[in-house]
């Protein structure tokens, strides 16, 4: 018999544990089965994700007119005000972290604080870092330690998205969905919840449902995309996730994704490779396979079918079989 969704959790990963074994053995675990994991003991201060929670209302509760400044798009793809038709009640603000000319061409149109530009980049270089950290942490614990250098990925000088994001929930919104069910398209993604409004829910593929995720102030929730489903050679769980409008009120979230390679294909980690597994995808390019995702709507890891080896009905990975038992009247396109 199948658990209630009440029954079940998402799991925590302590980032104090390590480098102990069973700390890494459960990071891998967690990885497969579930895509997902809270992460807790970290290191970025309480203060900080407070001050960015702040930054995060002040700035999506801006006129429209200001928020929506204006950026070269063939430059800074990722970064400026961002409505979508499908989602009337979600709005982001997203800013590349590759360099620090975005937030320039951004703070020179909005008339915010001195402090609030210090907090969005202390915050953007304290979560890419951990990204990061965390990315090594999950190759770690596919390969074991030590890790010979040549085999360690670069991930420090991979592409990094930052987003601001509200969910504009209102006493006609509830039921509703502020984002439908989709995966996210890069590696992994770090999220500063709302510290107090649920909503959040998350696949769990044994149990064929949708889990609350339960808020807990001061820690990460912490998801692993189609990027990092390739790179596992589909070992690793691509987390279908979806935001739901429980109460009246707006909720706020702070999102920061480690995306791809910046100059070079994504491709299967030749660590998950071998005689009995070959590899599922073939390589590509993020951006192109970014922009596939916006062109198709395919938004919760379909697309990647585009990329198989071979095709997805011989596998026992097709994304497409994916149907959940909730939310099957909805729309779930999304523009991303």
């Amino acid at each position: 018999m199948a658990k209630m969704m009440s029954e079940i959790s998402v799991p925590v990963i302590d980032l104090k544990k390590f480098p102990e074994e069973e700390e890494y053995n459960k990071l891998r675990e967690v990885c497969e089965k579930w895509g997902c994991f809270r992460l807790v003991n970290h290191d970025i201060p309480g203060s900080l994700m407070q001050e960015m929670k702040e930054v995060a209302i002040y700035v999506l509760s801006l006129p429209s007119e200001i928020k929506k400044c204006k950026v070269d798009p063939s430059k800074y793809k990722r970064t400026g005000h961002m409505l979508y038709t499908h989602q009337p009640l979600f709005e982001t603000m997203g800013i590349d972290l590759g360099s620090p000319q975005p937030l320039n061409d951004l703070f020179s149109q909005w008339d915010l604080p001195p402090q609030h530009r210090h907090t969005i980049e202390a915050y953007g270089k304290a979560t890419r870092e951990l990204a990061v950290n965390l990315a090594k942490k999950i190759q770690e614990s596919v390969l074991g330690l030590p890790i010979a250098p040549e085999e360690v990925l670069d991930f420090e000088n991979w592409r990094c998205e930052f987003k601001l994001n509200k969910f504009k929930f209102s006493p006609e919104a509830i039921g509703d969905y502020g984002l439908h069910w989709h995966t996210d398209g890069g590696f992994l993604t770090v999220l500063q919840d709302d510290d107090e409004i649920a909503g959040l829910e998350a696949w769990h593929s044994p149990s064929n449902c949708f889990v609350p995720v339960t808020p807990a102030p001061g820690t990460f929730f912490i998801n692993i995309g189609d990027v990092g489903h390739v790179w596992s050679n589909g070992r690793f769980e691509n987390v279908k996730h979806q935001v739901k409008c429980n109460v009246e009120m707006p909720r706020h979230s702070i999102t920061t994704f480690l995306l791809a390679p910046m100059d070079r294909n994504v491709e299967v980690g030749k660590e998950f490779v071998d005689s009995d597994h070959p590899p599922l995808f073939g390589p590509f390019k993020f951006e192109s396979y970014a922009d596939t995702r916006r062109a198709t709507n395919l938004i919760a890891g379909e697309a990647l079918d585009f990329l198989r080896s071979h095709p997805a009905e011989n596998t026992s990975e097709d994304p497409k079989r994916f149907r959940p038992t909730e939310n099957t009247s909805e729309d779930p396109k999304v523009q991303v």
